[in-house]
């Protein structure tokens, strides 16, 4: 293995953790808490791992047994990154409209 494809696993790695474990519950954090005051920085990264985990759970049981599509990496990584984008929206209109 030469250092451009172990550097290149490392990223994969690292990115996948990231997207996993942190950013769709981040994104579900921000959707449901507009403003920066009504959470902690702790309290929000806190909430973020653990929703993270749940919402990535759901979204594979849903991709799997309710519309019958295979839970692979590249599905799962699909739905992750919709459902952040659709929270990311969320969170743009809500701060759009309060203002």
């Amino acid at each position: 293995m030469d250092i451009a494809a172990a550097l290149l696993f490392f990223l994969r790695v690292i990115l996948g953790l990231i997207l996993i474990f942190f950013i769709p519950g981040f994104a579900f954090t921000w959707a449901i808490y507009t403003k920066k005051t009504d959470l902690s920085s702790i309290v929000r990264i806190a909430l973020s791992c653990v929703l993270s985990v749940a919402i990535v759970m759901i979204s594979s049981l849903f991709l799997e047994s309710v519309l019958g599509i295979e839970s692979t990496g590249v599905n799962i990584v699909i739905s992750l990154l919709s459902f952040t984008i659709v929270m990311v929206v969320i969170w743009l209109l809500r701060n759009y409209l309060q203002k």
